[in-house]
């Protein structure tokens, strides 16, 4: 018995129970971040045909390029190299499909191939996917968690 007449073990159980969810919420939390979601491709399709299906694992191996824009550092391939490993060499017009920022609704990007430069880039976001960004398109027009390139 403590202090207040309730067995000490009582007491003791409550803590330790706390100390057990929150180390296993910390735990989960830990495990998913930076991870791949799962099934994400980013799907590559020409003139409506289907061209390829890109996995995080395949971007990641890309060279990476460094990007500062609106106050914030993005890392990751080219548009262009990822268009590149997708067989893409040529095209006039890339419509990019994800969301929009916040992830609230979905979302279409369309820009020329004058538009496609070395700063456009496919980040890599904390989810295991990535968005679009770049240097020249304003941030509210960034594609979140990139699902097609649908290339003409």
């Amino acid at each position: 018995m403590n202090l207040r007449g309730l067995p000490a073990v009582r007491l003791l159980t409550v803590p330790f129970a706390f100390l057990v969810v929150a180390a296993l919420a910390t735990g989960c939390a830990k495990s998913t971040s930076g991870t791949t979601e799962p099934g994400y491709l980013v799907k590559v399709t020409v003139k409506g045909a289907p061209a390829a299906s890109l996995t995080i694992a395949q971007l990641q191996d890309l060279p990476k390029v460094s990007l500062d824009a609106y106050g914030k550092s993005e890392e990751g391939p080219t548009l262009l190299s990822a268009l590149d490993l997708a067989g893409v060499k040529d095209f006039s017009k890339i419509t990019i499909s994800g969301l929009m920022k916040g992830r609230v609704a979905s979302a279409e990007l369309t820009l020329t191939r004058d538009q496609v430069t070395g700063t456009v880039i496919l980040d890599f976001t904390n989810r295991g996917t990535v968005k679009l960004a770049g240097a020249d398109i304003p941030e509210d027009n960034w594609i979140i968690d990139v699902t097609e390139l649908k290339v003409e």
